[in-house]
C-alpha cells in the first residue's frame, strides 16, 4: 500500500480506495465493550467520556466527531469502528434496566391504581414507569462510576434536572434523543441548526438560491430533534420508508448537481492523478520560468558591462593558494582539493601575468564549474570533491560580481536586481517547486483539500507558481473533491456528493488555506457558492448525526411516535406540536406523516413558523390557519393535513372569552 508522509505536518498517511489517510491505525476491532459501556454515550459529552476513557489509556484523543484514538499494545486503534457491533449495544446498556425498572414501576403504578377502580392507571401507570426506569438507569450510572471510574462532572442542580427529564420521558416512552436537555424540543419552534449555524427560514432561502428541491429536506431545514428524529425513523418503516427514501434521493442528488455546478464556476474538475499531474507539471513549467527569469536578469549584467571587457580574477586566485596550502599539509588525506585546484588553475593559466581574462570568458567558466556540482552523475564529483568546486565556484561569482559593480551604474543596478531575484528564487520557491515535483499527484490534491493555517503559505506559494488557467482546474478538483463521498458510498458514476464528507473537509481547512485558494477577484462568485454549498451541508449533516449507528435508543423512540403508539410520547419530544404529530400519527399512521413530511408546502410552513413559541396560542391559532389555506392548493395531502389540524385542536386551546366579557350582561 502506497505511504507518503505530509509535508504541511509530517504525518504518515497511507493510500486506501483513493484517499490519502492517517496511516496505522485500526479501524476495525474498536475499543472493548466493557470500556465502551464505562465511556458512555455521545449525550454524556466529549469530555467526560475522554476523560473516562483515559482511565483505561492514557494516551487516549478525540478524533472526528465523538470517536476517540488510543493506544492498545503498541497499536493505535480507533475507538467506535463503522458499523453496528456490540460496543454500541454496551455504550447504550443503561436502556436494560431502564426497562426492567420501568416495568416493575408500571406495575406498582397499576396496583396503586386499584383503590380507584383503575380510573387513576392512565396518570399512573406512566408516573410508575418514568420512575421506575430512571431510578434503574441512576443506579446503573452509579455502579459504573463505582466499578468503572465512570468520569461524570455533573453538579448536583444539574443531575436533579437530568433526572427529572429522564423520568418525564421515560414515562412516555423510551428514552429520546440526547439533545432533550431543557425539558421539552419545540417543533415549530425549531432552534438554529447546530452545525449550518441558522434558522429554519434562512436555510429555507438558501436551499431556494441553491435551486436544491426540498421534498426530502424536512428535517436538514428545520433543526429541531423532534422532526429530525421522525424523518429518520420514517425512513426506516416499511410503510414510509420507500416515500421518504425517493424524497431524500431527490434532495441529495440535487445538492450533487449543486457542488459539481460550483465546482464548474472555477474550471474543470479532474481526478486526483490528473490535477496532481496538471500540478506538477505547472511546477515544472514555473521552475522553467524561473530559469528564463535568472537568465534574462544575469544577460542583462553582461551586457552592461561588455564580453571583452578585461575583469581580474583575485578572489579564483586568492581560493586556490589557499587550497594548494591546504593540500600541502596532507597530500593524501586531503586529496578532494584536487580536482577544484586542476580546474581553477585552467582559469589562473588563461589570466597569465596580468591575471585578467575577458569579462564573457568569466562568465562560461563560472557555468561550466556550476555543471560540475549540478551533475555528479557525468563529473565524478561527490562528497568533499563537490563542495570543493562549490567553493570555487563561489570566488568565480565575487569576481563577476565586483567587475559589475565597477563597471558603471547600469551594470551595478542590474546585478542587484539579479541577486536579489536568485536569493528569494534559488534558496526559497526552487526548493519548493522540486519538492512538490517529487510527490505522489493524489497526495498533492488531499494536502490542499485538507489545508490547515501552517500549509496556506504552501497553498499561496503553489498558486503564485501557477498559471490562472491552470489554477482554475486546481481549485475545481479541490472543490468537487471536498464532497465526494467514500467509494463505498458511490453510485455507478462516482460523483455522488456526501454532505458529511464535504463539511468534515470544509471545517478542517482554515481560513487562511480557503482565503489562498479562492480569493481574489477571479472567484469573486465561487465564494458565496461555496459558503452556502457549507451552510447545506452542515444542516444535512446535523440531521444525519440522529442517524448513526449508536443511537439505537433515540431512533426507536422516534419510531414509536412515528407509529403513534402512544402520542403523548410526541409532548416528551416537542412540546405540545410535539403530541400533534404524534397524534397525526395515530390518524395517518407512518406512511400519511411520511407524506407530509416530504410535501415542500409543509416544509416551508415548519420553517416559517419559527419565531412562534408554542405557548403563544393565538399565534399558533394564525399559523395554523395558513396550513389550512395550504390544504386547499394542496389536495395530494389536504387529508393528512386535515388530520393534524384535527391533531392541533387537541392541544392548542381555543379563545376563551374574557372574564369582563363573561360577566357583562346581554342586551336584551
Amino acid at each position: 500500500m502506497p505511504t507518503a508522509k505530509n509535508p504541511i505536518t509530517g504525518e504518515l498517511l497511507e493510500l486506501v480506495d483513493g484517499e490519502w489517510v492517517s496511516a496505522g491505525i485500526d479501524r476495525e476491532s474498536g475499543a472493548p465493550a466493557g470500556v465502551r459501556a464505562a465511556v458512555g454515550p455521545e449525550y454524556r459529552g466529549g469530555d467526560d467520556r475522554l476523560a473516562t476513557l483515559r482511565k483505561f489509556y492514557p494516551d487516549a484523543q478525540m478524533f472526528g466527531d465523538g470517536n476517540f484514538i488510543f493506544t492498545e499494545n503498541g497499536k493505535r486503534k480507533l475507538y467506535n469502528p463503522n458499523g453496528i457491533d456490540v460496543g454500541d449495544l454496551a455504550e447504550y446498556g443503561r436502556i436494560i434496566p431502564e426497562m426492567i425498572g420501568g416495568a416493575a414501576g408500571g406495575i406498582a403504578g397499576m396496583a396503586a391504581s386499584t383503590p380507584t377502580g383503575m380510573t387513576s392507571a392512565p396518570v399512573m401507570v406512566p408516573v410508575g414507569v418514568g420512575l421506575g426506569a430512571e431510578t434503574a438507569g441512576q443506579a446503573y450510572d452509579t455502579a459504573l462510576e463505582q466499578l468503572f471510574g465512570r468520569v461524570d462532572t455533573r453538579g448536583a442542580g444539574r443531575r436533579a434536572v437530568d433526572s427529572a427529564t429522564g423520568v418525564t420521558l421515560n414515562a412516555a416512552g423510551q428514552k429520546a434523543a440526547p439533545a432533550i436537555e431543557r425539558g421539552v424540543s419545540n417543533l415549530i419552534g425549531a432552534a438554529r441548526n447546530r452545525l449550518a449555524g441558522e434558522a429554519p427560514e434562512t436555510m429555507l432561502r438558501a436551499y431556494g438560491k441553491a435551486e436544491i428541491p426540498i421534498e426530502g429536506a424536512g428535517a436538514y431545514i428545520n433543526a429541531s430533534r423532534p422532526v429530525q428524529g421522525l424523518q429518520n425513523a420514517l425512513t426506516m418503516l416499511p410503510t414510509s420508508a420507500r416515500t421518504m427514501g425517493d424524497a431524500i434521493d431527490v434532495t441529495l442528488q440535487a445538492m450533487t448537481r449543486y457542488a459539481d455546478d460550483v465546482a464548474h464556476m472555477a474550471g474543470t474538475p479532474g481526478t486526483l492523478q490528473q490535477t496532481g499531474e496538471v500540478i506538477k507539471e505547472g511546477a515544472k513549467n514555473a521552475g522553467r520560468r524561473l530559469s528564463q527569469r535568472l537568465d534574462l536578469l544575469q544577460n542583462r549584467v553582461w551586457n552592461a558591462v561588455g564580453k571583452a571587457t578585461p575583469v581580474p580574477i583575485e578572489n579564483v586566485r586568492d581560493v586556490v593558494t589557499a587550497m594548494k596550502a591546504e593540500l600541502a599539509r596532507g597530500p593524501e588525506t586531503l586529496g578532494y582539493l584536487k580536482p577544484a585546484i586542476r580546474e581553477g588553475e585552467k582559469l589562473i593559466n588563461d589570466a597569465g601575468e596580468a591575471g585578467v581574462v575577458p569579462f564573457d570568458v568569466l562568465r562560461k567558466f563560472r557555468t561550466h564549474v556550476g555543471k560540475l556540482t549540478e551533475r555528479p552523475d557525468i563529473s565524478g564529483y561527490v562528497g568533499g570533491e563537490s563542495g570543493q568546486i562549490n567553493r570555487l565556484y563561489g570566488a568565480l561569482s565575487d569576481d563577476l560580481n565586483a567587475a559589475a559593480a565597477g563597471a558603471g551604474n547600469d551594470a551595478a543596478r542590474a546585478l542587484s536586481l539579479y541577486n536579489r531575484y536568485a536569493r528569494i528564487q534559488l534558496s526559497g520557491n526552487k526548493p519548493f517547486l522540486d519538492k512538490v515535483d517529487s510527490q505522489f499527484p493524489e497526495q498533492i490534491v488531499g494536502n490542499l483539500v485538507s489545508s490547515g493555517k501552517r500549509g496556506a503559505t504552501a497553498v499561496r506559494q503553489l498558486r503564485n507558481n501557477l498559471k490562472p488557467e491552470e489554477w482554475d482546474d486546481v481549485v475545481a478538483t479541490v472543490v468537487h473533491r471536498m464532497g465526494q463521498a467514500a467509494p463505498g458510498a458511490q453510485n455507478a458514476a462516482g460523483d455522488t456528493f456526501s454532505p458529511a464528507t464535504f463539511l468534515t473537509n470544509w471545517n478542517r481547512m482554515s481560513p487562511e488555506a480557503k482565503a489562498a485558494l479562492f480569493d481574489g477577484r477571479r472567484y469573486k462568485s465561487l465564494r458565496p457558492e461555496l459558503d452556502r454549498l457549507a451552510r447545506i451541508a452542515a444542516s444535512a449533516k446535523d440531521a444525519t448525526k440522529m442517524a448513526n449507528a449508536s443511537g439505537t435508543g433515540q431512533t426507536n423512540f422516534y419510531m414509536n411516535i412515528a407509529q403513534g403508539s402512544l402520542p403523548v410520547m410526541g409532548y416528551a419530544a416537542g412540546g405540545v406540536e410535539g403530541a400533534a404529530v404524534g397524534a397525526a400519527a395515530s390518524y395517518g399512521g407512518p406512511y400519511g406523516l411520511a407524506r407530509l413530511m416530504t410535501n415542500p408546502s409543509f416544509i416551508k410552513w415548519l420553517a416559517r413558523g419559527t419565531r412562534i413559541e408554542p405557548t403563544n396560542y393565538n399565534g399558533m391559532r394564525a399559523h395554523l390557519g395558513r396550513l389550512a389555506v395550504i390544504a386547499q392548493g394542496e389536495p395530494e395531502v389536504r387529508g393528512e393535513i386535515r388530520q393534524f389540524l384535527e391533531a392541533m385542536r387537541a392541544v392548542v386551546p381555543a379563545p376563551q372569552e374574557s372574564a369582563s366579557a363573561q360577566e357583562r350582561p346581554r342586551r336584551e
